[in-house]
């Protein structure tokens, strides 16, 4: 079989035939004393050009002085003996259906209500039935489909649960705020500053992009609470909000309205707050919740 050798010290890459379980060897010398080239090595790996499943890693002391004698350069090779091909670098990765299925239901495309047959679904997607079995199963997990009498059907929405949203979120988000306040770092504010800044110029004739501007800006917030259990349910809960896909922003008078709050939800946490940025994120949310059931009566 043949093995791949990562010998970034003398910018070389090498295939060597070797017997038994193939290496992968970088140089010890490059991931030393150059960080840089041995995350080369590594985005390497991620490319494809080495299957790191089916092969373990080796460490040198130097690459360019202990080249076995049966060793060849690459381009000395016939193509035939090369195992595999680089990909090139701005190929993409084909949408799961998992991710295909959760996009169309956040963006309407699948709407409320719309029945979800295995068999009509792996033909839209393209693959077989197993992957969208799965894809479905996931789904359910995270609450954005359910299951009737007809069967599995896009979750529906209803006042009750926008309520029962915002209730979970406005919690969940003061919380944030408030450990936010006790942990922050003069990193997070320069983030937080910037996030806000970016939500308010910001072209308010553009929903998706309003609506992707608060949500960057409100992580930054998460991220500087330090605390990873609680910003996993704040994305999970973001997943039963993208099923809304109006946003609140584009209501008259409320993007003003929150770039204020915004503002002084940063001072309060830059002052160390955690009771002002706590009340702040509740004032905030409270009137998200209630534009978003006026919005859900008009439809």
């Amino acid at each position: 079989m043949i093995a791949l050798l990562a010998l970034e010290s003398c910018d070389q890459r090498f295939l060597s035939p070797t017997v038994g379980n193939p290496r992968v060897i970088f140089c010890e010398m490059c991931h030393g004393s150059k960080p840089s080239r041995r995350a080369l090595a590594l985005e390497w790996i991620a490319t494809g050009e080495v299957d790191m499943q089916r092969r373990t890693t080796v460490y040198i002391q130097s690459a360019q002085h202990r080249r076995d004698p049966t060793e060849q350069r690459m381009d000395e090779l016939p193509v035939s003996t090369s195992r595999r091909l680089p990909r090139k670098s701005g190929a993409t990765r084909k949408a799961s259906p998992y991710e295909r299925l959760k996009q169309a239901i956040m963006s309407g495309e699948l709407p409320p209500g719309e029945p979800l047959v295995e068999l009509a679904l792996a033909e839209w997607c393209n693959v077989s039935r197993t992957p969208v079995r799965e894809a479905l199963t996931r789904l359910e997990q995270d609450g954005l489909i359910q299951r009737n009498d007809r069967g599995l059907i896009v979750r529906e929405s209803s006042p009750e649960e926008i309520l029962d949203i915002y209730d979970t979120r406005i919690v969940l988000e003061s919380k944030a705020a408030a450990v936010a306040a006790e942990r922050r770092t003069s990193i997070d504010l320069v983030a937080m500053r910037r996030a806000e800044e970016r939500a308010h110029r910001v072209d308010t004739d553009d929903p998706h992009a309003l609506a992707e501007r608060n949500r960057e800006f409100h992580r930054t917030v998460w991220r500087a609470s330090r605390n990873e259990s609680l910003i996993d349910l704040l994305e999970r809960l973001n997943l039963h909000l993208g099923r809304y896909p109006a946003t609140t922003l584009a209501y008259p008078g409320r993007q003003d309205t929150s770039h204020v709050e915004h503002h002084d939800l940063v001072d309060a946490i830059e002052a160390r707050d955690p009771e002002t940025a706590s009340a702040i994120a509740t004032r905030h949310f409270t009137a998200a919740r209630d534009i978003r059931l006026r919005l859900w009566e008009s439809e």
